[in-house]
């Protein structure tokens, strides 16, 4: 009887270690969910940027004082009856 209760207490190890320590255990179950977590608030990260360039994209087509300042700020652009001047 004894020796049956050691052999059922070793299959119990053996059954707890297999459920936490392979490669389908408890320990890469909560490696994965870790790195679903951080990929999933990259997205969103990412997800702000792109509205934020949506927003920016839109307001250049349709704001005629944004299409002028972007082309006064980033492209040097000039009206007809300004001077630039250069100066180092």
């Amino acid at each position: 009887m004894k020796s049956i209760n050691i052999l059922i207490l070793l299959i119990i190890i053996y059954l707890q270690f297999s459920f936490i320590f392979r490669n389908s255990g408890l320990v890469n179950y909560i490696k994965v969910k870790n790195e679903i977590n951080n990929i999933r608030k990259e997205n969103n990260i990412i997800y702000k940027k792109n509205i934020k360039l949506i927003k920016d994209i839109n307001s250049l087509i349709n704001d005629y004082e944004i299409i002028e300042e972007y082309a006064r700020n980033e492209l040097n652009f000039i009206k007809n009856d300004e001077l630039f001047y250069l100066v180092n």
